[in-house]
């Protein structure tokens, strides 16, 4: 459900260089679970990650924050190197599809600035889900294989729910 996060980048102006750098950013998934982010490269977050790949992605649940509860629900870090996708083709539709989803407003910004897809490969995840449950995760416990079998036998016991169950929606 979430769909923005806080970009974390290490500063690269000389002044703050290394410093931490936080910035609100919508982000998206590759078919992997990989996150992908569509930045500006006017945006000081996008000149950090050309000096220093390094960065992390903190993600929270949207209704718990909104509710007061943000300490009692799930969150999530994602420690990850991060490198710009110089993709075309059906590749590029698949990035712009997958963001648009989720950022409806994109086409409207995406042809301003020298806006490119970056991908954030996850290196570590600190996972938690409220009070007392905190956890380490390794990214190959998280993301999945595109070209499996395993979520396509998901993905058709959530087809068929939903058509039987929310068919009206």
């Amino acid at each position: 459900a979430a769909q923005d996060a806080t970009l974390c980048t290490l500063a690269a102006e000389p002044e703050i260089q290394g410093f931490p750098f936080g910035s609100l950013t919508p982000f998206a998934l590759r078919a992997d679970g990989t996150p992908f982010v569509y930045i500006s490269a006017i945006a000081q977050h996008t000149k950090n990650l050309t000096r220093d790949p390094r960065c992390s992605l903190f993600v929270r649940n949207p209704a718990a924050a909104n509710a007061g509860a943000a300490q009692a629900s799930w969150r999530l870090t994602v420690l990850a190197n991060a490198r710009r996708i110089d993709a075309s083709g059906a590749e590029l539709e698949e990035l712009k599809a997958r963001y648009a989803a989720r950022v409806p407003d994109m086409p409207s910004y995406g042809d301003a600035h020298d806006f490119a897809f970056w991908a954030l490969t996850p290196l570590r995840l600190r996972a938690i889900g409220g009070f007392g449950a905190i956890r380490w995760h390794e990214p190959s416990e998280l993301l999945v294989d595109p070209q499996g079998d395993g979520w396509r036998e998901g993905a058709a016991f959530v087809i068929e729910h939903m058509n039987t169950d929310h068919e009206d929606a």
